[in-house]
């Protein structure tokens, strides 16, 4: 879905939509990056930097649209910063997901498995992040 709005001619109300939305998308993309890095840091698989990183890049991408929400007219490459970490945290998710895929845990969830059912809630996991 793509929407383009005339943020040149139109007046302040297209102006306004378009810092809103992108306000609101950078802020609720960081949101769920730190709730992505709070699950993470609860596993014991994954090294620290990785969780480190984990925690770098969405708290970044929150303070840089907290900036670019506040001051909308003059600090607008704040908002390039949004979108640059933005797209570093969906490839990190993205790696993160080549490692664990998550295939028994969604298949336990889907499957109303609970933990005393053949869940997968007590076993460690095989899988280890290598890079």
């Amino acid at each position: 879905l793509l929407a383009t709005f005339d943020c040149e001619g139109a007046g302040d109300t297209s102006t306004l939509i378009h810092f809103v939305g992108a306000f609101l998308f950078f802020v609720l993309t960081g949101v769920y990056g730190v709730l992505h890095m709070v699950l993470l840091c609860g596993q014991r698989q994954y090294p620290v930097y990785c969780k480190v990183i984990f925690a770098i890049v969405p708290c970044a991408m929150i303070g840089s649209s907290i900036v670019f929400g506040l001051d909308m007219e003059g600090r607008v490459e704040f908002e390039w910063y949004s979108v640059a970490f933005a797209a570093v945290m969906i490839g990190l998710v993205s790696m993160l997901f080549l490692v664990d895929n998550v295939d028994d845990e969604l298949r336990n969830f889907f499957c109303c498995r609970g933990r005393g059912r053949g869940s997968s809630a007590g076993q460690k996991r095989s899988s280890t992040l290598e890079l």
